[in-house]
């Protein structure tokens, strides 16, 4: 019962109702979750935007639209901006710990 409560059934329908008439909860608590991991992984790609653009200046710029209306923007190379964003800091994060080997 505190699954069932947990996917939104109300107290009083789950007495009423069998295990396969609740699986159309369970398949919307499922997506609901889906998509609030989604909309947690965007907000992070705008905080780690917002940040390289604190610390890298005009290397990493802050989107001026959100993703959804700059998404034709990365169509000529292939990349968003974001996708590019992640590959300069993968590439300056290699040169760093190539820079700064890990004392042993």
């Amino acid at each position: 019962m505190p699954a069932a409560l947990l996917m939104g059934v109300p107290y009083d329908l789950f007495w009423h109702l069998n295990p396969r008439k609740l699986e159309p909860f369970r398949t919307a608590y499922k997506d609901r979750l889906s998509q609030e991991d989604y909309y947690a992984w965007r907000q992070g790609a705008y905080i780690k935007l917002a940040v390289g653009s604190i610390l890298f200046g005009r290397k990493c710029k802050y989107p001026e639209n959100p993703f959804s209306l700059a998404a034709g923007d990365g169509e000529q190379t292939g990349l968003s901006d974001e996708e590019k964003f992640v590959l300069w800091i993968d590439e300056y994060n290699r040169r760093f710990e190539e820079s700064n080997p890990p004392e042993v």
